[in-house]
């Protein structure tokens, strides 16, 4: 099987007639064809190395896990780096008796927002089966969508993206966090039964709770969005720089705003179509505070803020997480 021969409608309804019918062997299909065919996914070949667990199916594991079908980089092909999947193997071979360290194993995976529904398949037959009731992620909790978003906050968001940009260097933490197929990630994935690895601390937006919060994990939870340039989709620079020009008058445009880009080395039709940017936004907004001799805490700039921070809020409470 190979990604050019897969029907992936036809294997999400054969997962649902799997889980409904607790059929077996159609989860099981439906698990080895997708690591097959998807071989630089992870979760999918955990999985399936599960489903073979509980048949005890070797011979199968291997070549689906370790063998020619599974084209990762050779670095990767090594023992060491399938710890996570010979883990779920052995846990497949010896489920429903599971002890509590391996039940709490199988807990944290349950209660996590990227692995529900991996584990869920896992458990088609239902964790009644198991010595307790696993706690679990609720996936109505996808459906939380926030429209209301204090003055208060929004300005909050925006510092907390001056303070990810030039004081804790996101975009190098989130290239760290990136590096999902480092042998690294594999290992401490399986010690102490957490897939977390600690990175360099930022800050991120938590859908779920609206709040915002420091992270250090591998962001695999899909309600936290990193708050940095690359997050803020949709907005151009030359938007919020019109904001401050609407907020003041569009005498600044020619005697502040476009000395201010021309020492930088830009022009106002560049920024037009250029995406959002602190570090250039911010020399924009310096010039004005500069020039007019007014304070950081001026209203017009702090309104421009509030609004550009509210725009960025409803995009992330728009985005479909499943």
């Amino acid at each position: 099987m190979n990604i050019l021969d897969i029907d992936l409608d036809k294997i999400n309804k054969d997962r649902e007639i799997g889980i409904k019918c607790k059929d077996f062997n159609l989860l099981l299909k439906c698990a080895v064809d997708m690591a097959e065919a998807f071989t630089y996914s992870r979760l999918l070949a955990e999985e399936a190395a599960f489903f073979l667990g509980r048949i005890g199916d070797r011979t199968r594991f291997e070549s689906v896990i370790y063998g020619p079908t599974l084209k990762l980089p050779p670095s990767l092909r090594e023992p060491r780096s399938f710890k996570m999947e010979e883990k779920l193997y052995e846990l497949g071979q010896k489920y429903p008796f599971l002890d509590d360290e391996e039940l709490d194993f199988l807990e944290e995976l349950y209660c996590k927002s990227n692995t529900f529904d991996m584990v869920n398949r896992m458990l088609f037959d239902g964790d009644d089966l198991l010595r307790r009731k696993l706690a679990r992620f609720n996936p109505e909790d996808f459906n939380i969508h926030h429209d209301a978003f204090s003055r208060e906050f929004c300005l909050e968001i925006f510092v907390a993206l001056i303070k990810n940009e030039n004081e804790l260097n996101v975009q190098e933490a989130l290239d760290a966090r990136h590096q999902s197929l480092d042998d690294m990630k594999e290992e401490a994935r399986l010690y102490g039964f957490s897939p977390k690895l600690k990175y360099d601390p930022i800050l991120v937006y938590n859908r779920r709770t609206n709040t915002i919060q420091v992270d250090e994990t591998d962001l695999s939870d899909r309600f936290l969005c990193p708050i940095s340039n690359f997050s803020w989709t949709g907005l151009k620079l030359g938007d919020a720089v019109n904001l401050l020009i609407n907020e003041f008058n569009h005498s600044v445009e020619e005697s502040i705003i476009v000395p201010a880009l021309e020492k930088c080395r830009l022009t106002k039709q560049a920024i037009a179509y250029a995406a959002f940017n602190t570090y250039w936004y911010l020399i924009v907004e310096n010039a004005i505070i500069r020039n007019l001799g007014i304070s950081s805490s001026d209203e017009r700039l702090l309104k421009v803020r509030e609004r550009i921070a509210y725009d960025w809020l409803t995009y992330q409470n728009k985005k479909e997480l499943r």
